[in-house]
């Protein structure tokens, strides 16, 4: 598997912003959703099933904003100090080359009194046959025991023991929580699984650490 940056991108934004207000004119919620939307034919395979599965997060995210959300927005605005409610969601274009396109999306709610929390999912694509990668697709049997070993030396933030903050890491490490990089993998999880705060913990592995060690496959 060889990483190249691809100077072109199949990508292109689209963007739904709106600002919701009561009858009187007070704003109540901010929404911003960026996502994908393919600049590819109609019949290639990657936008046929990538571009239906980022529509789909945008309007059930966008259905839960003008939802739930506003709904307590419209009960919180009977607060002297109320602030806006807001809803965002955005996606990063993390590594794409001719045959790989690695992104991932990250949502954001403030829901009036708590910080805003932020979630993060990722998806390594085919973009030769519109498929999503699989954690066994790219990586090699033991990999996921060498990160939990690695992982365990790295970013405990002291509110756990290294007892608990390792076997933390291991149950709570999810398959599908990675991305790729031009020059590395990256993990994460929500930070507050390991002791820390809202958020998330990001771990990144260089890719010449993982062929050392043969852990990454060569062809997917």
């Amino acid at each position: 598997m060889f990483f190249t940056k691809n100077e072109t991108t199949a990508l292109q934004d689209e963007v739904i912003k709106k600002t919701l207000t009561d009858k009187d004119g007070k704003t109540l919620l901010y929404i911003n959703i960026t996502y994908p939307s393919f600049t590819l034919k109609d019949k290639n395979k990657l936008k046929q099933n990538a571009q239906p599965f980022y529509e789909r997060s945008a309007k059930k995210f966008l259905h839960f904003a003008e939802g739930d959300l506003l709904d307590r927005a419209k009960k919180l605005s009977e607060r002297d100090a109320f602030r806006p409610l807001g809803a965002v969601m955005k996606y990063t274009n993390a590594f794409e080359d001719k045959h790989m396109l690695s992104l991932y999306t990250e949502i954001s709610v403030f829901d009036g009194v708590n910080a805003q929390n932020q979630l993060r999912s990722a998806q390594v694509w085919s973009k030769d046959k519109g498929y999503i990668y699989s954690f066994g697709d790219i990586f090699c049997t033991g990999t996921k025991e060498y990160l939990i070993e690695r992982f365990s030396t790295e970013g405990n933030s002291g509110n756990l023991s290294a007892e608990e903050y390792k076997k933390c890491l291991k149950h709570f490490f999810n398959e599908s929580n990675f991305y790729l990089t031009q020059k590395a993998a990256a993990f994460f999880y929500p930070a507050e699984r390991l002791g820390g705060r809202q958020g998330l913990r990001v771990f990144y592995v260089d890719f010449g650490t993982l062929i050392e060690k043969k852990l990454l496959k060569v062809s997917v």
